[in-house]
Order: C-alpha cells, then sequence, then structure tokens
C-alpha cells in the first residue's frame, strides 16, 4: 500500500542558499553599495515601508534583492540615493 500523498500544506519547506539569502542581508538599507548589478532588483523606499521584509522574503526563492532607504535628503535634492 502506498502512502497517502502529501498536500502543500504538509510539504517541508526547503530554502536553498546559492549566496541571494546573504547578498539581500549584506545590502540591507544601503549598507552595502558595491555589486548593486547583480541584484535582480533594487527596492528603494522611505523607512519602514516593508522593504526588508520583502526582499528578504524573495531572497529565500533565489532572488537577490538589495534596498535603499529614501533620506530627507533625496526629497531636497529630487533624485534617487546614488550607491
Amino acid at each position: 500500500m502506498r502512502p497517502a500523498a502529501r498536500t502543500a500544506r504538509q510539504q517541508p519547506r526547503v530554502f536553498h542558499t546559492d549566496g541571494s539569502d546573504h547578498f539581500t542581508q549584506a545590502h540591507d538599507d544601503g549598507a552595502v553599495t558595491r555589486d548593486l548589478d547583480k541584484a535582480q532588483v533594487i527596492l528603494v523606499g522611505v523607512s519602514r515601508c516593508g522593504k526588508t521584509r520583502h526582499a528578504v522574503s524573495r531572497a529565500a526563492v533565489r532572488h537577490p534583492r538589495a534596498n535603499l532607504p529614501l533620506t530627507p535628503d533625496d526629497f531636497v535634492d529630487r533624485k534617487l540615493p546614488h550607491p
């Protein structure tokens, strides 16, 4: 007799570490600005709007992301942050 198939909820979650998670953590809130060309997406936004949470969740499934905070100076200069 074959065991019953597992439902999607019962499947164990497996996260692959291809470096995306380390890249995303290193590039959180503009802490590191080198190698930004390796990010699939660069999130830009004001603080406390969910950039880190989104970036980390996508990095867990092999999508390296970086995020840069907007500061009051960026609004005065009317320019995006420059790495």
